[in-house]
């Protein structure tokens, strides 16, 4: 049987470039207030405002390193995975299947011999996440390969 590649870690590429992005802007905020405040010292303020460009600082750092980290991690531990070939080939229909709404963010399910995968658009994890209701190509009765990396879908294949 013949299948085309509908998503595949190593194609799609690290994704989750704006966590660590957003906490750089903030700490960046965090810099320029404080040196705004250098600049015009006149302008003291008192309690929690005065310590809250510091604080932006060391928040956004802290958030776009360990963002930066986690995800990164993630999808060089799956990109690796299929480079050595440590999946586990998951063959067969899919059943089982149930959508995630659109107006919500709650997990799109489905289940593949034996083996039950749970996604969502609005989870910050590598791995196939493409619900149905954001374009997502899983339909009950599909027949697909996946390579599963500890329960997560670095590849996924769908039969012409």
């Amino acid at each position: 049987m013949e299948y085309r590649v509908v998503f595949d870690v190593t194609e799609a590429g690290y994704r989750y470039w704006w966590g660590p992005l957003i906490g750089t802007a903030i700490a960046v905020i965090g810099v320029l207030r404080i040196l705004l405040r250098r600049r015009h010292p006149g302008s003291r303020t008192s309690g929690w405002r005065r310590y809250e460009p510091e604080f932006m600082l060391v928040f956004g750092a802290f958030a776009a390193t360990s963002m930066f980290l986690v995800t990164y991690t993630q999808y060089r531990e799956l990109v690796a995975a299929l480079e050595r070939r440590e999946y586990v080939v998951v063959e067969g229909v899919v059943h089982d299947f149930v959508p995630g709404p659109l107006s919500e963010h709650p997990m799109e399910s489905f289940e593949v011999a034996g083996h039950r995968y749970k996604y969502s658009n609005a989870m910050v994890q590598e791995g196939f996440n493409n619900t149905q209701s954001h374009g997502g190509p899983m339909r009950e009765g599909l027949r697909v390969r996946i390579a599963d990396v500890g329960g997560r879908i670095a590849r996924l294949e769908i039969a012409k």
